[in-house]
């Protein structure tokens, strides 16, 4: 027998042990030696496999990428330039009817105010006839306090009284 035949079946002769068994238990061992292999590689190579995951998963959005500019949401600023031509904030609740009027009638489908209007003004009635007319306008923050707790600015040092998120409420 030359030397390279005699390699080969020593190198065949656990294979064929290996295809001798039941199979039941082939398939139980090719299983629990799948689990190690993945114990393994995913220790020794955890990290750089989950930038692999996360580069794969974003090929998707970046193959199928539009090159048109996203016009779905934008975002409506009180910027410098809004303040020197409309004045100081905050500005009149006629002012603020206008803006969600002209952004009814630029076919805008939501609007969320990120506003709050704590104290009652002249031009309120303008205002929340210009809400409630808008096809979508949402106050994002509306206060709830009790009549007799007074609303002040700066630092919240404690929680305000009778108002919480507990099961009991509701929310």
């Amino acid at each position: 027998m030359n030397p390279i035949s005699s390699f080969y079946s020593q190198l065949l002769k656990p294979l064929t042990h290996l295809l001798r068994l039941a199979p039941a238990f082939a398939r139980l061992l090719m299983v629990g030696l799948a689990a190690l292999l993945t114990m393994v590689i995913v220790n020794l190579f955890g990290n750089n496999l989950q930038t692999l995951e996360e580069n794969i998963g974003a090929l998707g959005w970046t193959w199928n990428s539009e090159d048109r500019l996203e016009q779905r949401i934008t975002i409506v600023a009180i910027d410098e330039k809004s303040l020197a031509q409309e004045g100081a904030w905050p500005w009149p609740r006629a002012t603020m009817a206008r803006l969600v009027t002209a952004l009814d009638q630029a076919g805008v489908q939501l609007q969320l105010h990120d506003i709050v209007y704590a104290e009652s003004r002249p031009g309120d009635e303008q205002l929340l006839s210009a809400l409630q007319s808008a096809s979508g306008a949402v106050l994002a923050q509306v206060p709830d306090t009790q009549s007799d707790q007074d609303v002040r600015t700066g630092v919240l040092t404690h929680s305000l009284s009778g108002i919480s998120c507990g099961a009991d409420q509701g929310a």
